[in-house]
């Protein structure tokens, strides 16, 4: 738990003697799941979270991309992903094999008001003909940053290239960007929001974002059980940190309809 993003605080040792008391006083792996889920959300903040039931997460259904053309105007939405290594792939190449075939639009509409999060990579790999190769997000925590990188249409951290590559061949597209978000907007739409925001050609409409733009690590547990521990915040290539606090729009919109009108 030293890695949470709060584990060096006072808060942090009070909640590590306390949950190493109550521990002596069980006698199975279920008992346990209470005393880690509190510690979690001490160690990590309110983004962490606490699984028991791997199973019931995994049985989740994968809504995937809709990309839609209204006359000059490419709309794409991009709903949150839980398994990018099982659906990244396809999530990925509908919004790639879309942008593609309508290059020729004079703009681009990206809806991220009903993204929750997940694996923010096929996100990224989605939408990179818009977003510039080089560093394009940062992790930081108390050692430094961490560079997320896009190149060719592929993205790694650290390093270490992360994703399938798609089959779609590299390209760029220079061409005004909406973004829409609101307050279900949250964890690595938050981070894909953050790789597009202080391009030049890119203005953000709706309403502000939940706050949880921070990157988790999964642990997988003795019983099935995981945890996601939050152990880094996001940082934008301009050095803007959100962390649990919400991203403004930069056009607030009222209702969900008025969003579409405000970008016209």
């Amino acid at each position: 738990m030293k890695i949470g993003y709060y584990a060096y605080d006072e808060r942090w040792q009070e909640q590590k003697e306390k949950a190493l008391r109550e521990i002596k006083n069980i006698s199975s792996y279920e008992e346990a799941h209470s005393i880690i889920a509190e510690s979690v959300k001490v160690g990590g903040g309110k983004h962490s979270l606490f699984y028991a039931d791997k199973e019931n997460y995994d049985s989740i259904q994968q809504v995937m991309p809709v990309v839609e053309r209204k006359g000059d105007i490419l709309s794409i939405k991009l709903p949150g992903i839980a398994d990018g290594e099982k659906y990244g792939k396809e999530y990925a190449e509908i919004v790639l094999k879309g942008l593609k075939e309508n290059s020729d639009v004079k703009g681009v509409m990206i809806d991220l008001r009903s993204n929750n999060g997940g694996n923010m990579v096929p996100m990224i790999t989605a939408i990179s003909p818009l977003l510039p190769d080089g560093d394009i997000l940062y992790f930081t925590d108390r050692n430094g940053d961490i560079p997320v990188i896009l190149k060719d249409g592929q993205v790694s951290i650290g390093g270490t290239l992360l994703g399938t590559k798609p089959s779609i061949e590299p390209f760029k597209m220079e061409v005004p960007v909406a973004v829409l978000i609101s307050t279900m907007t949250a964890s690595s739409g938050e981070a894909t929001l953050m790789t597009l925001m202080g391009l030049e050609n890119v203005k953000t409409f709706g309403q502000q974002t939940i706050g949880l733009a921070s990157g988790n690590a999964v642990y997988n547990l003795y019983d099935d059980a995981w945890m996601a521990l939050t152990v880094t915040y996001n940082k934008t290539i301009n050095g803007q940190i959100f962390g649990n606090t919400p991203i403004p729009a930069d056009v607030k919109t009222t209702y969900i309809g008025s969003v579409e009108e405000a970008t016209k």
